[in-house]
């Protein structure tokens, strides 16, 4: 038995191909085969994983299908598969936040609802990232939820840079926004620059590459 995982696209640092990356190693640690299949592969974790034309589907293996928007053909394609499904679902943004600012967002984030509640005629059960997350997979019809939290690697982080603090020691107390620069993360919400500046505050605005 296999236990594989596709997504429709295993991007570098972000949060669903980090914990699509740690649970096959976690896979693999314990004795399992699996191995993780996208459509498209940032040059980074491309390594990593192996594209998803050439996946070939197998009545005897799980299938991991992480969720987080529409993803239309590879949805498709997963519902033709023989293998047993999970879910793994990492919550759709309300389309509203991309409203004239990314349509294909807004569309991928609209539909993603709509194929959700089709997914749970498809699936063994459900896995949601939060119990908020598992909620909505309840709500939709899904079957055996439960929660399983992001799998993060600690080890990624055991390495020290002993120049990244250089500009926080200022006798200031420093805010930093880590997340992608995007509607719905709402960072204009620490960026009150008057307000924080009458505190002695200091905002660094950082956006991962």
């Amino acid at each position: 038995m296999r236990i594989n995982q596709i997504l429709p696209a295993l991007c570098y640092g972000d949060a669903v191909g980090n914990d699509a990356i740690a649970i096959r190693d976690l896979l693999k640690e314990n004795g399992y085969e699996s191995e993780i299949y996208a459509k498209y592969m940032h040059p980074k974790v491309s390594s990593l994983g192996k594209y998803l034309n050439t996946y070939k589907g197998d009545p005897s293996n799980i299938l991991i299908y992480h969720f987080a928007a529409g993803g239309m053909d590879v949805t498709d394609f997963v519902k033709s598969l023989p293998d047993k499904m999970i879910i793994r679902y990492h919550n759709i943004t309300p389309a509203f936040y991309f409203k004239n600012i990314d349509d294909t967002l807004e569309y991928l984030c609209s539909i993603g609802l709509k194929e959700l509640r089709d997914l749970s005629n498809y699936s063994i059960c459900g896995l949601g990232d939060s119990d908020f997350n598992s909620s909505q997979l309840s709500e939709y019809g899904f079957k055996n939820v439960t929660t399983l939290p992001i799998m993060i690697d600690l080890g990624q982080y055991d390495a020290y840079k002993p120049d990244a603090s250089k500009d926080f020691n200022d006798g200031m107390t420093n805010f930093i926004f880590v997340g992608r620069i995007a509607p719905n993360k709402k960072q204009e919400d620490i960026e009150r620059d008057k307000i924080l500046g009458s505190l002695g505050w200091k905002v660094i605005r950082h956006q991962d590459s």
